[in-house]
């Protein structure tokens, strides 16, 4: 190593001068430190983020479908979910594999039509939740692609839907038998799409 010394100066103030200069760099160097042990906190921070966020995404991506949600389905202003068959198929599903005795069945008056179910959990529903079914009911019917505005709804308990028919009659899929007496609602016919 080599050290220029400034001849017209004293051996104790060159000494000095580079004392000082040893300081200042000593300074410098842990100034650095710090700076750098800041910039690898932030980053270990930017990284744990990003790792969190991936996460997150991962479980939107994997989150495991509710049974319901391979029919029409809402959760009424009150609370009540409210599942509906999208067709023949899920009609029959619906009624025979996810109907309890409590809950409330929902169609149209018109063929063509899902049935709408109420699962109440042995909870009584308010109108709001009626009027909103009803409403589901008529615009996931035929009504819908037909363009009338309004139809008439009726809804029962479980225990008046049958696939048994009158001696001579043949019940297609999908469809039912009702028995007994049914409460009428007139609504019109409209769909809302929430965004999750």
């Amino acid at each position: 190593m080599r050290i220029k010394l400034d001849v017209s100066k004293s051996l104790e103030k060159n000494a000095e001068v580079y004392f000082e200069k040893a300081k200042r760099s000593k300074r410098k160097l842990e100034g650095a430190k710090e700076a750098l042990k800041r910039s690898l906190g932030k980053l270990e921070k930017i990284k744990k983020e990003q790792i969190d966020e991936i996460k997150e995404a991962k479980e939107k991506v994997e989150r495991k479908k509710e049974w319901y949600e391979k029919f029409h389905w809402f959760v009424s202003s009150e609370g009540f979910l409210c599942i509906g068959g999208r067709d023949a198929a899920t009609n029959e599903i619906v009624i025979k594999k996810h109907t309890d005795k409590d809950d409330i069945v929902f169609h149209t008056s018109m063929a063509g039509s899902p049935f709408f179910v109420i699962k109440t959990q042995g909870k009584k529903p308010g109108q709001a939740t009626l009027n909103e079914v009803a409403q589901a009911t008529a615009s996931y019917s035929r009504g819908w692609k037909l363009g009338i505005a309004s139809a008439d709804v009726f809804y029962i308990n479980p225990d008046q839907v049958t696939k048994e028919a009158k001696a001579g009659e043949f019940i297609a899929r999908g469809a039912f038998m009702i028995y007994g007496r049914k409460n009428n609602l007139s609504t019109s016919l409209k769909i809302g799409r929430a965004h999750v």
